[in-house]
């Protein structure tokens, strides 16, 4: 195989294994391959990260040196318990890309990467590489012919997360314009709006209003890239709100609640 190709082997996500949606495509290419694709990835991920074109309090996927999920969960905690505490409303919107590395347009990529002034020797090596992607789905049964991939990026190519990143992160700009309708924790003027472990993002607002401006917003780029859509099914809201009971239920004995709910 060069390495520019690669085999494709499909792994389930679900017990219904009827549906080829329920499978993930996971790529294997050869060593050397392999082994250039990640010396690409590190660099270009140090200058994205260096130049400060992402931003790692937001963007926790795939970075060096840090335990991503812990932290990116640790922050919406942090913010949860934070509104609770202090009787501040907070709304949160987790969204969820449908086949999120299989639908990134090609020239989406090569935006991305003009957009940041990624170096123009990484950009060609990048741009031959993704012009002419091939692979073959491999079973224990058959093996089919070469596929040219003329959108997506391989799952399983180290260099793959790091040009979705670079995509991801137009939309993480997108939504940072918006900072003003997030949430600001208490004694901090930092107010956030979006975080994200890689392809999957947590909107955070003060007011479902607000959160829906956000989702509005996420919707917009989605759209613009023709190709990326969110999966609803997986798509959840959680919003907290402070209920102070009034005169007469303080006399039945009713004290200040914290309560859960939909915000749809």
């Amino acid at each position: 195989m060069s390495w520019r190709t690669g085999e494709t082997v499909l792994i389930s996500k679900e017990e219904n294994t009827s549906d080829p949606s329920c499978f993930r495509p996971i790529t294997l290419k050869n060593s050397s391959g392999n082994l250039g694709m990640g010396i690409l990835a590190q660099r270009t991920i140090n200058y994205l990260t260096n130049n400060n074109y992402i931003d790692q309090s937001i963007q926790k996927g795939f970075m060096e040196k840090i335990s991503g999920c812990v932290e990116h969960t640790e922050a919406l905690t942090e913010m949860l318990q934070d509104a609770k505490k202090n009787g501040k409303p907070i709304v949160t919107t987790w969204l969820d890309l449908q086949n999120a590395y299989g639908t990134v347009p090609h020239n989406l990529v090569q935006f991305a990467l003009d957009w940041y002034h990624v170096p123009d020797h990484i950009r060609k090596i990048i741009f031959k590489y993704s012009d002419e992607l091939f692979i073959r789905v491999k079973t224990t049964d058959w093996t089919t012919d070469w596929i040219q991939c003329t959108i997506g990026v391989f799952q399983g190519c180290p260099l793959s997360c790091i040009l979705f990143l670079a995509v991801f992160n137009l939309c993480l700009d997108l939504l940072d314009q918006f900072n003003h309708l997030g949430y600001c924790m208490s004694g901090s003027d930092i107010t956030s709006s979006a975080k994200a472990y890689a392809d999957d993002l947590t909107l955070i607002a003060r007011s479902p209003e607000s959160c829906q401006e956000l989702v509005d917003t996420m919707n917009i780029f989605l759209k613009w890239t023709r190709t990326m859509k969110a999966k609803p099914s997986k798509c959840r809201s959680h919003a907290i709100k402070k209920v102070v009971p009034n005169a007469e239920q303080k006399q039945q004995g009713h004290k200040t609640q914290y309560v859960a709910y939909d915000p749809d």
